[in-house]
């Protein structure tokens, strides 16, 4: 997807979580930072790691998926649920 897109609602962006991309920023509608009151907000997804391990004592990692939103004002990020 390009970075240039149309702000979206982010119940949409919610609703559509599967096919967003691991970091593209999807500018966010109707929204504003709760510090800087900006209204230029974009929803990150990032991948974080999950420590784990396999039968035995070999060890693996494996990432998963979450979304955060950023701040374009002054660059505060929030990590959100899934």
């Amino acid at each position: 997807m390009s970075e240039n897109q149309d702000p979206r609602e982010l119940g949409d962006l919610a609703a559509h979580w599967d096919e967003l991309e691991i970091g593209v920023e999807y500018p966010v509608a109707s929204n504003h930072c709760r510090y800087c009151q900006s209204t230029d907000l974009v929803l990150v997804v990032k991948l974080e790691a999950m420590p784990g391990s396999l039968a035995g004592v070999q060890v693996k990692t494996s990432a998963r998926k979450w979304p955060y939103l950023r701040c374009k004002g002054c660059g505060h990020e929030s990590r959100g649920q899934q």
